[in-house]
């Protein structure tokens, strides 16, 4: 993998993003998303679709270093840096991680993938579930570091799980090479027509479009 100089969330990231597929496309991309649609995926790409920014991802980010410290506090990691990675191979497909945990000795590097969700969400990983919108995420940010491991962290720490000390849950989720096979396959079709109707916009109106990349 290639690892970037880039902050998550400043203009410069927010660029970078939107010239390539990144692991929260991959849900929508997939039909696993319950907030947006590939259509209005492309619109955004396009430039035609303003993107908003829900609640949920403020609260995210807000309360993201909080959970990354516990992360490290209970599994006993030193570093846990949030990183922003293209693949070697494919330099549309790219990924910004909560945190990439750097292999040592005998141990592998691995991703961090944190999500501070509703306690329903939360309860699921809580018994062990991952639920079906982050698992497309998942498998894409290890397609794209060429890893194995991903630990999914939910952290919700409302008074219903600070009272029963669960406002942390843990899971250990696998590289799994027939769904990413079948996934690479859906976001390079979204790619190709991607770039097919900014091609046809340029044509259209002499803009110039901001992926010029060849496939």
């Amino acid at each position: 993998m290639k690892i970037l100089k880039l902050t998550q969330g400043s203009p410069d990231w927010l660029a970078w993003r939107q010239l390539g597929i990144g692991g929260s496309d991959a849900p929508i991309i997939m039909g696993v998303s319950p907030y947006s649609t590939r259509e209005k995926l492309l619109g955004q790409k396009l430039g035609l679709v303003p993107k908003d920014e829900a609640y949920a991802m403020r609260r995210g980010s807000r309360l993201e270093p909080s959970a990354r410290g516990m992360y490290q506090i209970r599994e006993g990691y030193s570093s846990a840096e949030p990183v922003c990675v293209i693949h070697p191979d494919f330099d549309w497909c790219r990924a910004s991680l909560d945190g990439l945990v750097l292999g040592a000795m005998d141990q592998p590097s691995h991703v961090l993938e944190i999500k501070c969700w509703s306690w329903q969400k939360h309860d699921y990983v809580l018994n062990g579930i991952v639920p079906d919108e982050v698992y497309p995420q998942i498998q894409h940010q290890l397609f794209c570091c060429e890893l194995d491991r991903c630990d999914l962290v939910s952290y919700n720490p409302s008074e219903k799980f600070l009272a029963t000390g669960e406002e942390y849950a843990c899971l250990t989720v696998k590289a799994d090479a027939t769904y990413q096979a079948s996934m690479f396959k859906e976001e390079l079709r979204f790619w190709e027509e991607l770039n097919e109707r900014l091609r046809a916009r340029t044509v259209r109106s002499g803009w110039q479009a901001p992926i010029t990349e060849d496939l």
